[in-house]
């Protein structure tokens, strides 16, 4: 059976062909007087295809090689040690060098996609409620522990060249969320993660705020209210061209609901919109100045 590594290569080999074919496509139109528009746009589609294509399977392969690692992340063992991003980091560095083979253009699309993947693995069991944490105690080893292989994960795309930075941002905000007391802070942590993932829906916040056991009606009516505007306008566009992650996130339990008026929501998540982001703008000043699958569900 042909490896992960030797298939790899065979589509490297194909996918590297389409940028010589786009700058031969590209004369070619230019010979061309009636119709060169139009065939250019049909050899680019089929190009883009191929290229969308290849980097998917890539992406794919390499996502099945880490599997045996990511199933344990957030079970029963995973606080206690670190074999499990330990493995994913290791599977991706013997990678390295046979992704740095494609061309540029396919290397960063890439990349981009297996960033994203990789990122999936870690966010998804925490969103899906694998691990409870419902103890303050519980709260801060699951950040800090994922704060630690966020920093790991950040180390190995930064050599990797990887374009989408914003999602390096992803688990900081998360594990902010699960850990902050305050009201107003989860909601301004809430505001600038759907601005950086438009895609992050009041069904995931709920699920998060199930898994730290935020059950009180109030306060999950305020966090909640940040997100009711803008997943029924979907007002917020992106600052940054980021990748969908959290679309790719089913929530398949029941997440616990609140009585909520949807007039007095609307009323108070633009008033809370307003706050965050008069907030942010005053960060950004001053700073220019200047986690599915595997293991069983584990409950701490």
């Amino acid at each position: 059976m042909e490896s992960t590594e030797a298939f790899i290569y065979r589509i490297i080999s194909i996918v590297n062909c389409c940028p010589p074919f786009r700058e031969f496509a590209n004369r070619m139109a230019q010979l061309a007087k009636e119709d060169g528009e139009d065939l250019l746009r049909q050899a680019e589609g089929s190009l883009d295809r191929i290229t969308a294509l290849a980097t998917r399977a890539i992406s794919e392969l390499i996502v099945q090689d880490v599997k045996p690692f990511s199933k344990k992340l957030l079970g029963r063992r995973w606080l206690n040690n670190s074999d499990a991003c330990d493995g994913i980091v290791s599977i991706l560095e013997e990678h390295t060098a046979g992704l740095r083979k494609l061309s540029q253009g396919p290397y960063q699309a890439t990349i981009s996609e297996l960033h994203r993947s990789i990122l999936l693995e870690f966010v998804r069991p925490l969103i899906q409620g694998k691990m409870s944490c419902t103890t303050s105690k519980t709260r801060r080893k699951v950040a800090s522990k994922l704060r630690e292989e966020s920093k790991q994960l950040v180390q190995i795309f930064s050599r990797l060249d990887s374009p989408q930075t914003t999602l390096d941002q992803v688990l900081p905000r998360l594990t902010e969320i699960l850990v902050l007391e305050d009201i107003s802070s989860i909601q301004m942590e809430v505001g600038m993660l759907v601005s950086d993932f438009p895609d992050f829906r009041k069904r995931h916040l709920s699920s998060l705020l199930d898994v730290r056991g935020l059950w009180d009606p109030s306060s999950r009516q305020q966090i909640l209210a940040v997100l009711h505007d803008l997943e029924g306008a979907d007002a917020l566009t992106p600052c940054r061209s980021t990748p969908g992650l959290f679309s790719d996130i089913s929530i398949t339990r029941d997440t616990r609901c609140i009585s909520i008026s949807l007039s007095r929501a609307s009323q108070f998540g633009r008033r809370t919109l307003s706050r965050l982001s008069h907030r942010a703008r005053n960060i950004s000043s001053s700073s220019d100045g200047g986690l599915g699958n595997g293991e069983e569900d584990t409950q701490l």
